[in-house]
Protein backbone atom coordinates (compact mmCIF):
# COMPACT_ATOMS: atom_id res chain seq x y z
CA UNK A 1 0.00 0.00 0.00
CA UNK A 2 1.33 3.78 -1.07
CA UNK A 3 2.43 6.33 1.58
CA UNK A 4 -0.53 8.23 0.01
CA UNK A 5 -3.26 5.67 1.24
CA UNK A 6 -1.48 5.06 4.68
CA UNK A 7 -1.82 8.96 5.82
CA UNK A 8 -5.54 8.63 4.55
CA UNK A 9 -5.97 5.64 6.49
CA UNK A 10 -4.65 7.53 9.55
CA UNK A 11 -6.75 10.45 8.85
CA UNK A 12 -9.27 9.40 11.28
CA UNK A 13 -7.05 8.64 13.93
CA UNK A 14 -5.45 12.10 13.38
CA UNK A 15 -8.76 14.27 13.40
CA UNK A 16 -9.60 12.07 16.12
CA UNK A 17 -7.02 13.60 18.90
CA UNK A 18 -8.77 17.07 17.39
CA UNK A 19 -12.44 16.79 17.92
CA UNK A 20 -13.44 18.70 20.97
CA UNK A 21 -15.72 17.00 22.83
CA UNK A 22 -19.22 18.86 23.51
CA UNK A 23 -20.07 17.60 27.29
CA UNK A 24 -17.05 18.37 28.87
CA UNK A 25 -16.81 22.14 27.42
CA UNK A 26 -20.49 22.73 28.15
CA UNK A 27 -19.76 21.23 31.69
CA UNK A 28 -16.91 23.51 32.26
CA UNK A 29 -18.02 26.36 30.33
CA UNK A 30 -21.67 26.83 30.02
CA UNK A 31 -23.66 27.55 27.22
CA UNK A 32 -22.49 30.42 25.24
CA UNK A 33 -24.48 32.99 23.68
CA UNK A 34 -28.17 33.41 22.57
CA UNK A 35 -29.24 29.53 21.73
CA UNK A 36 -32.84 28.45 20.90
CA UNK A 37 -31.68 25.19 22.36
CA UNK A 38 -30.99 23.94 25.94
CA UNK A 39 -27.61 22.62 27.28
CA UNK A 40 -28.73 19.32 27.10
CA UNK A 41 -30.23 20.07 23.61
CA UNK A 42 -26.67 21.25 22.66
CA UNK A 43 -25.06 18.27 23.67
CA UNK A 44 -27.21 15.84 22.31
CA UNK A 45 -27.22 17.21 18.74
CA UNK A 46 -23.24 17.74 19.27
CA UNK A 47 -22.45 14.17 20.66
CA UNK A 48 -24.90 12.83 17.67
CA UNK A 49 -22.36 14.78 15.51
CA UNK A 50 -19.44 13.49 16.90
CA UNK A 51 -20.87 10.09 16.27
CA UNK A 52 -21.84 10.31 12.75
CA UNK A 53 -18.44 11.67 12.02
CA UNK A 54 -16.30 9.28 13.42
CA UNK A 55 -18.55 7.00 11.37
CA UNK A 56 -17.57 8.54 8.38
CA UNK A 57 -14.81 6.33 7.14
CA UNK A 58 -16.27 3.46 8.78
CA UNK A 59 -19.54 3.56 7.36
CA UNK A 60 -19.69 3.08 3.23
CA UNK A 61 -23.12 5.35 3.00
CA UNK A 62 -21.93 7.76 5.54
CA UNK A 63 -20.69 10.63 3.02
CA UNK A 64 -19.59 13.46 5.84
CA UNK A 65 -22.87 15.52 4.90
CA UNK A 66 -25.09 14.44 7.42
CA UNK A 67 -21.84 15.43 9.65
CA UNK A 68 -21.60 18.97 7.97
CA UNK A 69 -25.44 19.56 8.52
CA UNK A 70 -25.51 18.68 11.97
CA UNK A 71 -22.30 21.04 13.14
CA UNK A 72 -23.04 23.53 10.83
CA UNK A 73 -26.73 23.78 13.38
CA UNK A 74 -24.56 23.72 16.20
CA UNK A 75 -22.25 27.07 14.81
CA UNK A 76 -25.34 28.82 14.71
CA UNK A 77 -26.79 27.44 18.16
CA UNK A 78 -23.52 28.56 19.18
CA UNK A 79 -21.24 30.70 17.04
CA UNK A 80 -19.25 32.02 19.96
CA UNK A 81 -17.65 28.98 20.55
CA UNK A 82 -14.94 26.46 19.76
CA UNK A 83 -17.54 23.90 19.93
CA UNK A 84 -18.80 23.47 16.86
CA UNK A 85 -16.23 25.23 14.55
CA UNK A 86 -13.82 23.14 15.29
CA UNK A 87 -16.05 19.62 14.61
CA UNK A 88 -17.38 21.49 11.44
CA UNK A 89 -14.08 21.83 10.08
CA UNK A 90 -13.13 17.86 11.34
CA UNK A 91 -16.49 17.13 9.39
CA UNK A 92 -15.78 19.01 6.27
CA UNK A 93 -11.93 17.72 5.94
CA UNK A 94 -13.17 14.01 6.41
CA UNK A 95 -16.08 14.37 3.77
CA UNK A 96 -13.83 15.68 1.27
CA UNK A 97 -11.41 12.95 1.88
CA UNK A 98 -14.54 10.48 1.67
CA UNK A 99 -16.01 11.71 -1.41
CA UNK A 100 -12.90 12.55 -3.72
CA UNK A 101 -11.92 9.50 -5.29
CA UNK A 102 -15.59 9.15 -6.72
CA UNK A 103 -16.37 12.34 -6.75
CA UNK A 104 -17.00 13.16 -10.74
CA UNK A 105 -20.03 10.76 -9.72
CA UNK A 106 -21.14 13.39 -7.27
CA UNK A 107 -19.66 16.79 -8.41
CA UNK A 108 -21.95 18.97 -6.94
CA UNK A 109 -22.25 17.33 -3.66
CA UNK A 110 -18.54 17.30 -3.15
CA UNK A 111 -18.05 20.93 -5.12
CA UNK A 112 -20.23 22.38 -1.88
CA UNK A 113 -18.64 19.95 0.96
CA UNK A 114 -15.37 20.92 -0.51
CA UNK A 115 -16.26 24.89 -0.12
CA UNK A 116 -18.04 24.22 3.13
CA UNK A 117 -14.91 22.50 4.78
CA UNK A 118 -12.43 25.62 2.92
CA UNK A 119 -15.01 27.93 5.04
CA UNK A 120 -14.86 25.69 8.02
CA UNK A 121 -11.30 26.23 7.98
CA UNK A 122 -11.04 29.95 7.54
CA UNK A 123 -13.87 30.66 10.44
CA UNK A 124 -11.65 28.86 12.74
CA UNK A 125 -8.18 30.05 11.74
CA UNK A 126 -10.00 33.10 12.15
CA UNK A 127 -10.76 31.63 16.05
CA UNK A 128 -8.06 29.62 16.85
CA UNK A 129 -4.96 30.50 14.66
CA UNK A 130 -2.27 29.46 17.36
CA UNK A 131 -2.72 26.31 18.36
CA UNK A 132 -1.52 24.68 14.84
CA UNK A 133 -4.74 22.90 15.01
CA UNK A 134 -5.95 24.33 12.35
CA UNK A 135 -2.91 24.26 9.97
CA UNK A 136 -2.77 20.13 11.07
CA UNK A 137 -6.77 19.66 9.83
CA UNK A 138 -5.69 22.21 5.97
CA UNK A 139 -3.23 20.20 5.73
CA UNK A 140 -5.14 17.02 5.87
CA UNK A 141 -7.35 18.51 3.38
CA UNK A 142 -4.57 19.48 0.62
CA UNK A 143 -3.07 15.99 1.22
CA UNK A 144 -6.31 14.48 0.29
CA UNK A 145 -6.23 16.88 -2.60
CA UNK A 146 -3.48 16.02 -4.00
CA UNK A 147 -1.40 18.83 -2.91
CA UNK A 148 1.66 17.97 -0.89
CA UNK A 149 3.78 20.68 -1.42
CA UNK A 150 0.98 22.95 0.33
CA UNK A 151 0.09 19.94 2.27
CA UNK A 152 4.32 20.17 3.69
CA UNK A 153 4.20 23.95 4.53
CA UNK A 154 1.24 23.06 7.00
CA UNK A 155 2.10 20.62 8.68
CA UNK A 156 5.38 22.64 9.71
CA UNK A 157 4.02 25.35 10.13
CA UNK A 158 1.47 23.12 13.07
CA UNK A 159 4.79 21.75 14.48
CA UNK A 160 6.51 25.11 14.64
CA UNK A 161 3.50 26.35 17.05
CA UNK A 162 3.54 23.17 18.74
CA UNK A 163 6.93 21.47 18.68
CA UNK A 164 5.86 20.03 21.84
CA UNK A 165 2.98 17.69 20.09
CA UNK A 166 5.03 15.29 17.38
CA UNK A 167 2.15 14.22 15.06
CA UNK A 168 2.49 17.34 13.14
CA UNK A 169 6.38 16.05 12.59
CA UNK A 170 5.72 11.91 12.48
CA UNK A 171 3.09 13.54 9.33
CA UNK A 172 5.25 15.42 7.13
CA UNK A 173 8.03 12.84 7.73
CA UNK A 174 5.56 10.64 6.02
CA UNK A 175 4.56 13.09 3.41
CA UNK A 176 8.15 13.77 2.39
CA UNK A 177 9.67 9.92 2.79
CA UNK A 178 9.76 9.33 -0.48
CA UNK A 179 10.67 12.61 -1.89
CA UNK A 180 14.62 13.96 -2.28
CA UNK A 181 16.10 17.10 -1.17
CA UNK A 182 17.36 19.14 2.20
CA UNK A 183 13.94 20.02 3.40
CA UNK A 184 13.56 15.50 3.00
CA UNK A 185 16.57 15.50 4.94
CA UNK A 186 16.22 17.96 7.30
CA UNK A 187 12.83 16.39 8.39
CA UNK A 188 13.94 12.95 8.61
CA UNK A 189 16.72 14.41 11.25
CA UNK A 190 14.01 16.25 13.05
CA UNK A 191 12.30 12.74 13.26
CA UNK A 192 14.82 10.68 14.45
CA UNK A 193 15.35 13.37 17.58
CA UNK A 194 11.99 12.69 18.79
CA UNK A 195 11.46 9.21 17.86
CA UNK A 196 14.36 6.59 17.17
CA UNK A 197 12.73 3.59 17.85
CA UNK A 198 10.60 3.98 15.32
CA UNK A 199 11.42 1.41 12.55
CA UNK A 200 10.39 3.35 9.27
CA UNK A 201 12.54 6.41 10.76
CA UNK A 202 15.17 4.57 11.77
CA UNK A 203 15.72 2.85 8.01
CA UNK A 204 15.90 6.40 6.63
CA UNK A 205 17.98 8.18 8.79
CA UNK A 206 20.55 5.20 8.79
CA UNK A 207 20.57 5.70 5.15
CA UNK A 208 21.04 9.48 5.16
CA UNK A 209 23.36 9.05 7.52
CA UNK A 210 25.52 6.43 5.38
CA UNK A 211 24.96 8.60 2.45
CA UNK A 212 26.03 12.07 3.92
CA UNK A 213 29.02 10.48 5.60
CA UNK A 214 27.61 11.36 8.82
CA UNK A 215 29.21 10.37 12.17
CA UNK A 216 25.71 10.60 14.08
CA UNK A 217 25.56 7.47 12.54
CA UNK A 218 27.96 5.73 15.02
CA UNK A 219 25.26 6.56 17.91
CA UNK A 220 22.12 5.45 15.65
CA UNK A 221 24.27 2.10 15.32
CA UNK A 222 24.26 1.66 19.07
CA UNK A 223 20.43 2.40 19.09
CA UNK A 224 19.23 0.15 15.81
CA UNK A 225 21.40 -3.01 17.82
CA UNK A 226 18.62 -2.23 20.75
CA UNK A 227 15.47 -1.48 18.25
CA UNK A 228 16.17 -4.37 16.13
CA UNK A 229 16.82 -7.00 18.76
CA UNK A 230 13.20 -8.28 18.20
CA UNK A 231 14.28 -8.93 14.82
CA UNK A 232 17.31 -11.23 16.10
CA UNK A 233 16.19 -14.50 15.50
CA UNK A 234 14.56 -13.34 12.05
CA UNK A 235 17.91 -11.57 10.92
CA UNK A 236 19.87 -15.06 11.98
CA UNK A 237 18.35 -17.23 9.30
CA UNK A 238 19.87 -14.54 7.20
CA UNK A 239 22.77 -14.74 8.53
CA UNK A 240 22.89 -11.24 10.23
CA UNK A 241 24.05 -10.56 13.60
CA UNK A 242 23.74 -7.07 14.18
CA UNK A 243 25.15 -7.02 17.96
CA UNK A 244 28.60 -8.12 16.05
CA UNK A 245 28.64 -6.21 12.96
CA UNK A 246 27.12 -3.03 13.78
CA UNK A 247 29.69 -1.98 16.43
CA UNK A 248 32.60 -3.77 13.93
CA UNK A 249 31.37 -1.55 10.97
CA UNK A 250 31.16 2.05 13.42
CA UNK A 251 34.66 1.05 14.26
CA UNK A 252 35.76 0.98 10.97
CA UNK A 253 34.04 4.52 10.74
CA UNK A 254 35.95 5.74 13.39
CA UNK A 255 39.02 4.69 12.40
CA UNK A 256 38.50 6.66 9.44
CA UNK A 257 37.80 3.83 6.64
CA UNK A 258 35.78 5.35 3.90
CA UNK A 259 34.63 1.77 2.46
CA UNK A 260 32.51 1.15 5.70
CA UNK A 261 30.26 4.23 4.70
CA UNK A 262 28.88 2.16 1.71
CA UNK A 263 29.07 -1.53 3.38
CA UNK A 264 26.64 0.24 6.38
CA UNK A 265 24.54 1.43 4.27
CA UNK A 266 24.22 -1.83 2.10
CA UNK A 267 24.01 -4.06 4.86
CA UNK A 268 20.73 -1.80 6.85
CA UNK A 269 19.41 -1.98 3.22
CA UNK A 270 19.66 -6.15 3.55
CA UNK A 271 18.67 -6.02 6.99
CA UNK A 272 15.48 -3.73 6.74
CA UNK A 273 14.51 -5.75 3.98
CA UNK A 274 14.53 -8.49 6.31
CA UNK A 275 12.65 -6.60 8.83
CA UNK A 276 9.86 -5.67 6.16
CA UNK A 277 8.59 -8.81 6.37
CA UNK A 278 7.43 -9.02 9.64
CA UNK A 279 3.97 -6.80 10.46
CA UNK A 280 5.15 -5.11 12.76
CA UNK A 281 7.44 -2.77 11.02
CA UNK A 282 4.30 -1.29 9.78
Amino acid sequence: MDDNANRKKKLPVILGILILAAGGWLAIKGLPGESGLSSQELIALTNQGLASVENIPNKLKNDGTESIRIFSQVVKEAPDTMLGVRNLAIAGVLAVEKQYAKRDEALERYNLSLELARKALSSLRESDPDSGTVDMLEAKLHVTLEDEARAAELFRAAYEKNPEDHIALMELFALLRNTQGPERAEVDRQAASVNPDNLIILENIVRLQAESKDTAILSTLTNAVSVLSPYKGLLAEQNIDLATELPALAMEIESGDETAWTRVKIRMIQVFNVVKQDFGYH
